[in-house]
Formats: C-alpha cells, sequence, structure tokens
C-alpha cells in the first residue's frame, strides 16, 4: 500500500515538471515539401537548445540534402533566447528572430534526433 502510495504521489514530490519549448524551422513550402528535416543531436539545457557535437557548432540538416546545414558556433552559449526560428535556404541558412514563412515545429523532452516528414 505504501508502495502504491508512493507511486501516484512521486510526479508530485520530485518538483515541477519543466517543459522544453519548440525549436521552429521555417522553410518555403516548394523547399519543404517531401523532404524529411532532421535535427542533429540537439538537447536543451538551462533554457538554451544546445548541441553535443565537438567541433563548436549548433547543427541543423536535412537529411535528403545533407549538405544544406545551418551552423552556428559557441555549442554553450547560443546568442538567442527562447524559441528561434531557423529559415532555410537552398545555399545558405541563417537564424532569424521572427520568419515570415510559416515554420515546421520540433518539440519534445528530447531533441537528440527528431525528424519531420511533411
Amino acid at each position: 500500500m505504501a508502495l502504491l502510495l508512493l507511486l501516484v504521489l512521486w510526479p508530485a514530490l520530485s518538483g515541477p515538471v519543466r517543459t522544453v519549448p519548440s525549436l521552429r524551422v521555417a522553410a518555403p513550402p516548394s523547399f519543404l515539401g517531401g523532404r524529411r528535416v532532421e535535427l542533429v543531436r540537439f538537447s536543451y539545457f538551462r533554457g538554451y537548445f544546445s548541441n553535443a557535437m565537438l567541433d563548436g557548432y549548433f547543427e541543423l540538416r536535412c537529411s535528403r540534402f545533407p549538405w544544406l546545414r545551418v551552423r552556428q558556433p559557441d555549442p554553450l552559449t547560443p546568442p538567442w533566447e527562447g524559441v528561434p526560428v531557423i529559415r532555410w535556404g537552398r545555399d545558405s541558412s541563417v537564424l532569424q528572430p521572427q520568419a515570415r514563412v510559416s515554420p515546421v515545429v520540433f518539440s519534445g523532452e528530447s531533441l537528440n534526433v527528431l525528424r519531420f516528414c511533411p
């Protein structure tokens, strides 16, 4: 009985559950349509999306076209806070605070590998 009570009360006793905000990827429908977008080795830590890659970069890539990547330096303290919007292009990709394209939303507790298939 005590074990059952502990199992019921454990979520309340373990502290508040932190929700992980979404990371939005904005791309034109003609570019994103039919393609798989993969979030590569990202995690959420202390209010930031961070990447465990050892070469000092954050990285987003499109798995169908792996040469299209978003790379940002500084793996521990990104220059943005909150929910960034990443705009995809055929030649380059940049982080933008406000995107005019409807975003693809990545969310969840684990962002190590997360795929979106439109």
